[in-house]
């Protein structure tokens, strides 16, 4: 694992946990009655059912507990905020705009409604209307800590500004000290800017003040992996299993490293359990299929990846491996072909997912599709020496032999040991011996 992959993966993680809800987790809002209000009325306690619900991520008991909210007191602010948090997390934008422009018609100069307006804004990639909202609302409450982090957020995920986020990120912590998500953002940040041992503080202390949650200590566990520090790194994931026993990557991540370390009996044993804490987690039976077809088992393999992706048919890994396994066989091509297709459908821009499919269009004798997907795929990743090989294969195949030559020597020189270059050499000594 490189530390440019690192760094990107850094905010690759906390990118997905936002899309899925899971970074808020470390502090719900408590806002009372209709941000103002302190009286425990019924209409505040559904409100405060709602946000249990939220935070916990029961988005339905969420919905009806604000609903129910708005129906005892009709101009309820917070309320209309959470029902517009949970359209958020449904991914239903329209929603959410309308009960934000309820919120916003009702209190316009209000921070938690100008908050929720900017990651509204934010989920449309209208970045500087949502950086613009987040910097007011911070004037009218320099206190707001949510504001706070969600700009820092916005710098670090979307407008891809990592510096102005730990900026921003620092500032929040001045603010408040003992505020967890800023010190997990502020981590993460660091690890992009390729600070591993601030990163390593800043994720011990979100750890330290949120121990019940186990995003920090994956995160510290996966900087541990990049130092090939393996058995801290399981301590670690042991503390975020204990934390949250049904907490899925630190299984996966822990299958992982017994993988780095060629422990293929314990890493399925992590596989394993996963499944038995979660039946329907597909990404577990993605890895015992890759795991079977190390092992050269294409029978378990095929058996493994048809079952992720009838749990879960976005399983695009588990198409293109699919693809991959069938395409050995010249009686499964039609077969390998579509499996193919619908990984690049799910993820057009992964480069071994067109490699897969242009390898399958070359031996169904599509040269003219192959060498397209290969192209594109030598394009997405310039640095894996498969992908030439299988490029100078099917550019010597069209009689392309210049072509050709250029890509088997940029495979060689990308890795002179890849499986199949010694094959790669012997290509070249024949098309040398072409005159070409």
């Amino acid at each position: 694992m490189s530390d440019s992959f690192l760094r990107h993966a850094a905010r690759a993680l906390l990118l997905s946990l936002c899309a899925a809800g899971m970074v808020p987790a470390f502090a719900a809002t408590t806002t009372s009655g209709d941000l103002g209000s302190k009286a425990q009325t019924p209409a505040t306690a559904y409100y405060l059912v709602g946000m249990n619900g939220l935070h916990n991520g029961e988005l339905e008991s969420a919905e009806l507990a604000f609903k129910q909210s708005l129906q005892l007191e009709p101009n309820r602010i917070d309320s209309r905020v959470g029902l517009a948090k949970v359209a958020l997390k449904r991914g239903q934008v329209e929603v959410a705009n309308d009960y934000v422009q309820q919120a916003i018609a009702l209190a316009p100069e209000h921070v938690e409604v100008k908050t929720v307006w900017a990651r509204l804004l934010a989920s449309q990639q209208k970045y500087e209307e949502a950086e613009a909202a987040l910097k007011e609302a911070i004037a009218l409450d320099p206190t707001n800590m949510s504001a706070r982090v969600d700009l820092a957020d916005l710098y670090f995920l979307a407008m891809q500004k990592p510096q102005e986020a730990i900026a921003v990120y620092r500032e929040a912590l001045r603010v408040d000290p003992a505020y967890p998500s800023a010190h997990f953002g502020l981590g993460m940040a660091l690890i992009s800017s390729g600070d591993q041992q601030g990163a390593q503080q800043e994720l011990e202390e979100a750890s330290r003040l949120a121990p019940e949650n186990p995003l920090p200590l994956q995160a510290l566990a996966r900087l541990y992996v990049e130092q090939r520090r393996y058995d801290q790194a399981l301590e670690t994931y042991a503390k975020a299993l204990k934390a949250q026993p049904k907490f899925m990557p630190a299984y996966m991540d822990r299958g992982e490293i017994f993988l780095l370390q060629g422990n293929d009996e314990l890493a399925m044993a992590e596989y394993e359990e996963a499944l038995k804490r979660d039946p329907a987690f597909a990404p577990a039976h993605v890895k015992m299929g890759m795991v079977h077809q190390r092992r050269n088992r294409p029978g378990k393999a095929e058996g493994s990846y048809r079952a992720a992706i009838e749990l879960d048919p976005q399983q695009a890994v588990a198409y293109n491996n699919l693809a991959w396994l069938a395409a050995r066989d010249p009686s499964r091509l039609s077969e390998a072909a579509e499996w193919a297709q619908k990984a690049v459908a799910l993820v057009p821009n992964a480069a071994q997912f067109q490699d897969t499919l242009g390898w399958v269009y070359r031996a169904q004798g599509r040269l003219n599709e192959a060498a397209s997907a290969l192209e594109r795929a030598s394009a997405l990743d310039a640095k894996i020496a498969d992908i030439f090989y299988h490029l100078g294969i099917v550019y010597s195949e069209q009689g392309r032999s210049a072509q050709a030559r250029e890509a088997l020597e940029k495979a060689l020189s990308l890795n002179e040991r890849f499986p199949e270059a010694k094959d790669a050499q012997q290509r070249l000594k024949q098309l040398s011996r072409r005159g070409t």
